[in-house]
């Protein structure tokens, strides 16, 4: 009650301020089976040791491992999972092309008879005309590649059991912080042959802030 009566005060002001949402797209290979990752699997979550911020890395392996917990999987140790998952992520700048459309009023003239005096107005047609632009985009992306847990103790090489590719634009929000929003629906679809899909995030999405926990 009492926040709906300062909802009601706020918008006297002009109105309550909404959340953000962060749409971000997910897509998952398979090689065309419908599931490559059985539920339950036993799934090892392995940091790069190559990776440019290994604290980062860490928290990263941290968070995908409670993201997949929370799917049903089970963390294993690396000699003992049925899956061995890497993870890569960045941003990439990318260029947008677009218009931008401008009103342009039509022109008023006047309208005169024989002798010259102004007899009334005549107004023509408004029109928009449209302006090319370019814009700089930041697309922040996260890959998990998943791969049988055999090959990857053996170091054999092989193609991965499940890929999974999760991004998202214009988000605002440093790499660090959407890393989060990037894992939840990456981690919905693990292991399943899923065409591109949308996924729509509040900031105050609760499996998100599940991950957030110390």
């Amino acid at each position: 009650m009492r926040r709906s009566l300062l909802c009601l005060s706020v918008l006297a002001l002009g109105g309550c301020s909404r959340l953000p949402q962060y749409n971000v797209y997910v897509t998952g290979y398979t090689g065309g089976a419908p599931t490559a990752i059985p539920a339950g699997s036993r799934i090892a979550v392995v940091e790069n040791p190559k990776a440019a911020n290994p604290l980062l890395e860490q928290e990263v392996v941290i968070k995908t491992r409670r993201v997949l917990a929370a799917q049903g999987f089970r963390a294993a140790e690396p000699a003992e999972a049925d899956v061995a998952v890497m993870l890569t992520y960045g941003t990439d700048a990318r260029l947008e092309q677009g218009y931008d459309a401008q009103y342009v009023p039509g022109q008023t003239s006047t309208v005169k008879d024989s002798a010259g005096k102004i007899i009334g107005t005549v107004t023509g047609d408004a029109s928009v005309t449209y302006q090319p632009t370019i814009a700089t985009q930041d697309v922040l992306w996260l890959t998990m590649t998943a791969l049988d847990g055999q090959m990857y103790r053996e170091s054999k090489a092989g193609k991965p059991v499940w890929i999974g590719e999760s991004r998202s634009s214009g988000a605002n929000l440093p790499l660090r912080s959407m890393i989060d929003f990037l894992l939840v629906p990456a981690a919905a679809a693990f292991g399943h042959n899923q065409q591109q899909s949308r996924a729509v995030l509040r900031a105050d999405d609760t499996t998100v802030a599940a991950l957030r926990v110390p």
